[in-house]
């Protein structure tokens, strides 16, 4: 705190990411072998206390992403007629690629132990650069092979540029609390319409450059939590959550296929008055959901899973 109105904090979490990694005999390695991606958030905030009722924040979020993608490239083999894997592409981030956004919301202590909050974070887009390697997987037939050398940019470096959109994010939250309870309710809206399209560009070898359409929607996610606590140092905490997808049937592929979900989650936090740590176990079921014969790659399938999911986080206070 710089004195008993404002309060400066700076942070560092990851707000998005995914990882899908496949088989090698899997038959959709020539749509994506492995997908890796992680926004990291360097962020800045500062919250005023208007009156002991309301207070409000502002803050800027300097926003880093990591990208790694890989998948087989697959051509009818001239001499027998057959699909054959002739390559595999592994396009990867190079340097920092990344974006401004900014945040705000708002804290109404409403009396008789009811709070609510309402939060919003901006729209932003990484327009980064990469490179990309090609690695020749040989057929056993020394004609196609060295026709391919022709064509591919083997034991190469190709630059690469994409272009990834994130949405905006408002959160409202009502609670209520005493001296050991606390029970909240929040309701979240996340812009995703603004995900249309993962254009993946090689400004030297435009033949290899590619435009996936997308065309995710707006969705809404809901939680409830309950924390308790139990002395001075330690809270247990648990709590639910609903969270709809965003992508429609068409779109999910290998590289993600994002289904509705529920998760169930229990943690607990200790803090002192410079110190916190929290830690907290998340369960989340996926929803089976099927492409419904609408797959835009024409690899059509039913998608089904589980994830064991584990948060930790430590603050600091100066």
């Amino acid at each position: 705190p710089v004195n008993d109105r404002l309060e400066v904090s700076f942070a560092f979490f990851a707000p998005f990411g995914l990882g899908t990694e496949w088989e090698e005999d899997f038959l959709g390695n020539y749509i994506s072998k492995k997908a890796d991606l992680m926004v990291f958030d360097l962020g800045v905030s500062m919250a005023y206390k208007i009156s002991e009722n309301f207070a409000f924040g502002i803050g800027v979020d300097y926003m880093v992403a990591q990208i790694e993608l890989s998948r087989n490239i697959g051509l009818i083999n001239p001499y027998d007629q057959r699909l054959t894997d002739v390559a595999e592409a592994s396009l990867k981030g190079e340097g920092i690629n990344s974006a401004w956004a900014w945040n705000a919301g708002i804290l109404w202590k409403m009396g008789g132990g009811f709070s609510f909050g309402l939060s919003y974070r901006s729209a932003f887009t990484v327009n980064g650069d990469g490179k990309a390697d090609f690695t020749q997987m040989p057929t056993g037939n020394a004609d196609f092979d060295g026709l391919l050398n022709t064509f591919f940019p083997f034991d190469e470096k190709v630059p690469i540029e994409a272009s990834i959109a994130f949405p905006d994010f408002w959160n409202a939250g009502l609670a209520w609390q005493n001296e050991k309870w606390t029970v909240s309710g929040q309701y979240g809206w996340m812009g995703w319409s603004v995900y249309e399209t993962l254009p993946i560009i090689f400004p030297e070898n435009p033949e290899f450059s590619s435009v996936r359409e997308e065309n995710w929607e707006d969705v809404s996610q809901w939680r409830v939590g309950v924390e308790f606590r139990a002395s001075q140092h330690w809270d247990l905490r648990i709590g639910f959550l609903v969270d709809d997808t965003p992508q429609p049937a068409w779109g999910m592929s290998p590289v993600l296929a994002d289904v509705d979900r529920t998760a169930y989650m229990g943690g607990l936090s200790y803090h002192t008055d410079r110190f916190r740590f929290d830690i907290a176990y998340e369960h989340v079921d996926l929803e089976t959901r099927s492409t419904e014969g609408q797959n835009s790659d024409g690899f059509n399938g039913t998608y089904e899973g589980q994830s064991p999911l584990l948060h930790m986080s430590i603050t600091l206070k100066f």
